[in-house]
């Protein structure tokens, strides 16, 4: 996640082989440093993301089994799955490639207003 603010620029990694910030200001070389998860939390203006689907439906107020799919569709040129659920007050909606990669995100109502995030392009290491 690529975080840019008046103040400064940064790229929050999260992999499985640990939680990474790397300094990416345009006059310098990206260095990154290894950080707990909370601090990855705390960083991200869209901490939301970095939550898992159980977390998620728990802020909602929607219970597991109350997860559904959704007709299949198209999300920065590939094919995706979303899944949807709904709280007394919220909907959340996640949609993933075929390979797990979260491509779009929608959170919020019609009252309080909706939080949505989408890929725009996707590339993956090793790929021409």
């Amino acid at each position: 996640m690529e975080v840019t603010s008046p103040v400064e620029r940064f790229r929050l990694v999260s992999t499985p082989d640990g939680n990474h910030l790397c300094d990416t200001a345009a006059d310098r070389e990206p260095a990154c440093r290894t950080i707990p998860w909370r601090r990855i939390l705390k960083a991200s203006p869209f901490s939301f993301l970095l939550l898992s689907p159980d977390e998620i439906l728990q802020e909602v107020g929607a219970p597991r089994d109350a997860v559904a799919a959704s007709p299949a569709t198209d999300v920065a040129g590939e094919q995706v799955e979303c899944l949807h659920a709904s709280g007394p007050h919220q909907h959340v909606e996640w949609c993933y490639s075929g390979d797990g990669l979260l491509l779009s995100f929608l959170r919020g109502s019609a009252t309080d207003g909706w939080t949505s995030i989408d890929a725009t392009s996707v590339s993956r290491p090793g790929a021409d």
